[in-house]
């Protein structure tokens, strides 16, 4: 019922035209009064028809040119002033919204960009940069493993600073280890875990000043051979230590 009501709504809604002479908006004008009600123009003259080719001064309509059209098929307009009383006149002078969808979505795209540049220059808070402690870090790797028998690095880090937590630890192991071992444990159990064909990620909360984290990282041998990689250290969003692994897997 409600859409019904809108259809009318909108149906009832005059139309509007703008005058090609004076440049007013006047309703539509009716067969029986073409001229504009400010300066006198006629504003149902052919030329101003959707169905006007001026280039050519013809008529396009179907009907018109099948009722009217001469022997080659062409209904032509006599002279830029002529008007005829056409019951398929369509007005090239209506008044409508004047953006195109494609120009609405440039402008809003437009006013995104200026207002986070805005937003980005004067707006946003500075934030302050956090500080953390210098951590220390040692490894312990075997030199030596068993095909199918899991080995252990080892991890010591220690916070340095007296009164600075650590910010969030991250422990990167990649390399060729990982891509002829298994993972199989990490303790203590990390607070996230990431793996893929690259690297294993062990996600660690920041360590409290002074405080120490000893941290243990299983894997399982699928080859034999020496295996290379690396364990990387990050402390607080940056790389803090890189340091080189190596194992031999014997049979």
């Amino acid at each position: 019922m409600k859409s019904t009501q809108q259809q009318s709504v909108k149906a009832k809604k005059p139309e509007r035209w703008r005058c090609q002479k004076c440049n007013r908006i006047v309703t539509a004008r009716p067969i029986e009064s073409p001229r504009c009600p400010h300066c006198g123009e006629n504003l149902r003259k052919c030329r101003y028809c959707k169905w006007a080719d001026t280039r050519m001064w013809e008529c396009t309509n179907f009907t018109m040119v099948s009722m009217y059209g001469d022997e080659t098929g062409r209904l032509r307009i006599p002279e830029p002033e002529f008007s005829r009383r056409c019951p398929f006149y369509e007005s090239r002078l209506k008044v409508g919204f004047p953006l195109k969808p494609i120009h609405i979505a440039s402008i809003m795209a437009a006013l995104i960009f200026l207002i986070a540049l805005v937003y980005g220059a004067y707006i946003r808070p500075q934030l302050k940069v956090m500080e953390v402690g210098d951590i220390w870090a040692n490894l312990q790797v075997p030199q030596a493993a068993r095909f199918l028998t899991p080995f252990y690095i080892r991890i010591d880090l220690r916070n340095l600073h007296h009164s600075l937590h650590s910010g969030d630890i991250v422990l990167r192991v990649e390399g060729e280890i990982i891509q002829n071992c298994d993972f199989v444990s990490a303790y203590p159990p990390p607070l996230r875990t990431t793996k893929s064909k690259a690297a294993v990620h062990c996600f660690y909360s920041p360590i409290q000043p002074g405080s120490w984290l000893i941290a243990e990282l299983g894997f399982r041998p699928l080859h034999t051979g020496e295996f290379g990689g690396k364990l990387v250290i990050f402390q607080g969003g940056r790389r803090t230590y890189n340091l080189s692994l190596k194992v031999n897997v014997a049979p």
